[in-house]
């Protein structure tokens, strides 16, 4: 493994895509010393210092999707929640709340949001700057996966706006913002596997559930509609 590999390319070949792989499977590294290793080997090479992954320019923010994979392969695959983790986590909050982040159109800033990852709340380029769920409820997921003892103000922050966007509406109904058309997209309803960009409406519920919300009635408001900000 060199460390180029520690990036998404080459797509589906990288350590990366190995590791999510291994974690739609279900795997634990208490099963397989490999897989522990492979995590570890992760956590050394891909991550920056402000916690971003893969390992970029400081100020570009990276996929969603893969801190989630990322992260939660770390914390189900090695049982362990080193510094670099928890800064990891931090960053992740900071995408979705927007704090030190400047907007887009902010060229100069040290830290802003990128053409793809445009705003706040999950908003993203590629879904005409609109919030994704699919990245959403991969966080949530990510999220679900720290204990609640380490969760941070930051944290908790980031995961009432994140539940605020996936439960502003009839889940079952995946009616989030749409970019470029007019319905949801069916992937919400294809339970496929593997896992890797898109999300389903199974993802949504097992984050909903480790979050604590298991049990509230699927009637009940739980928060205001989400209100799209992009910077």
């Amino acid at each position: 493994m060199g460390k180029s590999w520690t990036r998404i390319q080459p797509k589906y070949r990288s350590t990366v895509w190995s590791i999510i792989l291994l974690l739609n499977l279900g795997a634990l590294a208490s099963e397989d010393k490999r897989i522990e290793q492979a995590c570890k080997y992760l956590l050394e090479h891909a991550l920056a210092e402000g916690g971003q992954l893969p390992r970029v320019r400081p100020a570009r923010l990276p996929a969603l999707w893969i801190v989630y994979k990322a992260t939660v392969l770390v914390v189900d695959g090695v049982g362990v929640r080193p510094p670099a983790l928890r800064t990891a986590y931090e960053w992740m909050a900071r995408t979705v709340t927007g704090d030190g982040i400047a907007p887009l159109k902010d060229k100069d800033a040290p830290v802003r949001y990128y053409a793809y990852k445009c705003g706040s709340t999950f908003a993203c380029g590629v879904n005409n700057k609109l919030a994704c769920a699919w990245g959403g409820c991969k966080v949530m997921m990510a999220f679900s996966k720290w204990p609640v003892q380490r969760r941070t103000a930051l944290i908790k922050k980031a995961i009432k706006q994140g539940c605020g966007l996936l439960l502003s509406i009839d889940p079952a109904t995946a009616d989030y913002p749409n970019g470029y058309t007019d319905k949801p997209s069916g992937n919400w309803w294809k339970f496929g596997f593997p896992v890797f960009y898109v999300s389903d409406i199974l993802q949504i519920a097992e984050a909903m559930v480790g979050l604590g919300y298991g049990n509230v009635p699927a009637s009940q408001k739980y928060f205001k509609p989400h209100s799209q900000k992009t910077g």
